[in-house]
């Protein structure tokens, strides 16, 4: 696998020697746009982590719209400094709220299993 990785981006390097570079960004970028799309095709993408069991729908949504707002500010922070916040706040109430659903639906679930092993 390594191996094919290596062979693939010497291949690319060959046609990007041909051309002069234009400038020193462009140059980087194109050597930086070779190295990264062999490596997604070869590799592949790194698995993402496993969800947790007491998140809600409704969560990950709120944090999603965290992700693409915080990518957005990069462009002007000093717009969405007190956004953040509150998105920050929301997303941290919210599974604030579900976990604690999370475990007292787990404690009457136990509970009920309980008083079934003591009254059978």
């Amino acid at each position: 696998m390594r191996g094919s990785s290596f062979q693939v981006i010497e291949k690319k390097w060959e046609q990007l020697k041909g051309k002069p570079p234009e400038t020193v960004g462009e140059h980087w970028s194109k050597v930086k746009d070779i190295i990264v799309d062999t490596s997604l095709k070869v590799l592949g993408r790194k698995p993402g982590r496993q969800r947790e069991k007491w998140l809600s729908s409704n969560t990950f949504q709120m944090m999603e719209e965290r992700r693409r707002f915080k990518s957005l500010r990069k462009g002007n922070p000093e717009m969405a400094k007190h956004h953040n916040y509150l998105l920050c706040m929301a997303v941290k109430r919210s599974a604030k709220k579900d976990k604690e659903a999370y475990i007292s639906q787990c404690v009457a679930k136990s509970e009920m299993q309980g008083n079934k092993i003591r009254c059978g």
